[in-house]
């Protein structure tokens, strides 16, 4: 099962995509434009949101269920980000602080599950052919370069420095060797997915609603710039439709193969 584990490394890769913003131009337009890059990373969650709520109904799940499961999942998601320290920068009590920053733990949390469900889907896919495995390791791949850069623009709106971004997405990427071991380990992993993909979907949902709407609206309240965020929701939903569209995350093609194959574990 090597192929698998160098499949998860090169998807965990796609967590340091913010490196180009540590280049001095790149940096500066960060800044310049993170408010909008916000604004983005939500047009962005809300495809992953929907594309996850849409493979729950796919696996089987009934709506109703699937309803519930995804509250369920946010409801835990704010009871567990609230064990987690905050890491909000500070000012100087002479510093300005025009804006109030947006509280990343959640996103983090969220982001760590779905990784877990992509860790659980490589091992299936590598059994039944390695074709197979590498178009799945393909689509996960250009799905995460695209999540992980609004992940990132969001970390940085919550006061992370560009290095500690970069290394916290990285460690949060590394929950898809999570999923990879339940897969190997246990036979009957493939009954997760349905359960932690409309949780996963639940979270982006709160997320979205909880910080990314939320610090939209603050700067729309403030500088009154209705038609920049507009354009930049939508262009992030366009952006994560567009990949979608070209390479389908389609759990379901996976999970069916996985009980035939499981008692090769």
């Amino acid at each position: 099962m090597s192929y698998t584990f160098i499949a998860a490394f090169i998807i965990m890769l796609a967590s340091l995509v913010g490196i180009i913003f540590t280049w001095y131009s790149a940096g500066t337009w960060l800044q310049k434009n993170l408010r909008y890059l916000v604004t983005f990373s939500a047009g962005v969650f809300i495809i992953v949101s929907y594309g996850l709520f849409t493979e729950s109904i796919e696996l089987g799940g009934n709506i109703i269920y699937v309803a519930l499961s995804a509250l369920l999942g946010a409801v835990l998601l704010e009871g567990a980000s609230r064990l987690i320290p905050n890491s909000h920068h500070h000012h100087g009590p002479t510093s300005e602080h025009e804006h109030t920053p947006t509280d990343a733990r959640r996103l983090l949390l969220g982001d760590a599950l779905h990784n877990t469900i992509d860790g659980i889907l490589l091992v299936p896919a590598f059994l039944i052919d390695i074709r197979v495995g590498i178009a799945t390791t393909l689509a996960i791949f250009l799905h995460e370069i695209v999540q992980e850069i609004s992940e990132f623009f969001v970390l940085k709106e919550a006061g992370f420095s560009t290095a500690r971004a970069l290394i916290v997405n990285f460690i949060v990427s590394s929950t898809i060797l999570i999923g990879v071991f339940i897969s190997l380990f246990t036979s009957s992993a493939s009954n997760m997915i349905p359960l932690l993909t409309s949780f996963a979907a639940g979270a982006f949902l709160y997320v979205i609603f909880r910080d990314l709407l939320p610090s939209t609206f603050r700067d729309i309240q403030r500088a009154k710039n209705y038609t920049h965020h507009a354009a930049a929701a939508v262009l992030g939903i366009l952006v994560m439709f567009g990949v979608t569209a070209i390479t389908p995350h389609e759990l379901h093609e996976v999970e069916e193969h996985t009980d035939n194959i499981s008692s090769e574990y």
